[in-house]
Parts: C-alpha cells; sequence; structure tokens
C-alpha cells in the first residue's frame, strides 16, 4: 500500500527535521518546506500531498495561518494540520476542518491527528477518483463524457 504524503511546513529546521521524522515514524512521506513559498512551490508541483502540517509562525510571503487558508481554497481535498506554541485563535481563524495541535507537541498527539486525517484519505488511481474506479465493472457508473 502506498503510504500518503505529508508535507511539513516550518521555519526552524530542527524542529522541521524532528517533526518530519515524527511523521515517517508514523508510516507516512515526509517532504518539508521551510517557509510558505517553498510549500506552494512544493504542493503546486505535486498531486500526492494528502496532509500538510504548518506551523503558524513561519516566513515567507505569508504567514502559516495565511498558508493554510491558501492550501484549503486551491487544494480543498488536502488536510492540515496546524501548530503554533501559542492557542491558534489568538493568530485568527483556522481554515475549515483544519486540526489544531500546541506546541512543544509529541509524538503521540502527531500520529493521533495523522493516523485520523488518514481515515479520512481516499488514494486516487491513475487519476480517477474511488468513486469512479467501478466504473470499470459497471458501466453504467462510467463518468459522463
Amino acid at each position: 500500500m502506498k503510504k500518503a504524503v505529508v508535507l511539513v511546513v516550518e521555519e526552524k529546521a530542527l524542529i522541521r527535521m524532528e517533526s518530519a521524522d515524527i511523521v515517517r515514524d508514523a508510516g507516512f512521506t515526509a517532504l518539508e518546506a521551510a517557509n510558505a513559498d517553498d510549500a506552494v512551490s512544493i504542493l503546486a508541483g505535486r498531486r500526492d500531498i494528502r496532509i500538510v502540517l504548518v506551523d503558524i509562525t513561519i516566513s515567507g510571503t505569508m504567514d502559516g495561518l495565511s498558508l493554510a487558508h491558501a492550501i484549503r481554497n486551491r487544494w480543498p481535498t488536502v488536510h492540515l494540520i496546524v501548530t503554533a506554541a501559542l492557542n491558534a485563535m489568538e493568530h485568527g481563524q483556522l481554515p475549515e476542518n483544519a486540526h489544531f495541535i500546541r506546541k512543544p507537541y509529541s509524538f503521540e498527539q502527531v500520529t493521533a491527528a495523522l493516523c485520523e486525517l488518514r481515515s479520512h484519505y481516499r488514494p486516487r488511481i491513475r487519476g480517477v477518483s474511488r468513486r469512479y474506479q467501478s466504473w470499470q465493472f459497471l458501466p453504467e457508473l462510467a463518468p459522463p463524457k
């Protein structure tokens, strides 16, 4: 089974590497971005990213909360885990259905959030969503041409 891909967006290199290790230890594939610009570039270039773990206080053309909203608008099927040392509500409203984890977070907290989101993960096969996979066997369920 193919591992779900998680993009870790964290400005501080040590925390980013530790977070990516947690993601890998939880059974996911981890990609890393140091700022919002790198994250958007990676997301635009890859279609297999299912979850983004983003810190609110990152640099770039936007902060982490703005990045989370941009991801929700541009890639609505990507799940979000937002992290911050403070209460996220002090920075603004979280995007719809985003998970929040307060720093410093534990392996168990991140793993629990990832596993919960993985249960919502619907893999794509050859660019066709799962609901259309049955059309191969039941032509009446084929997508319209």
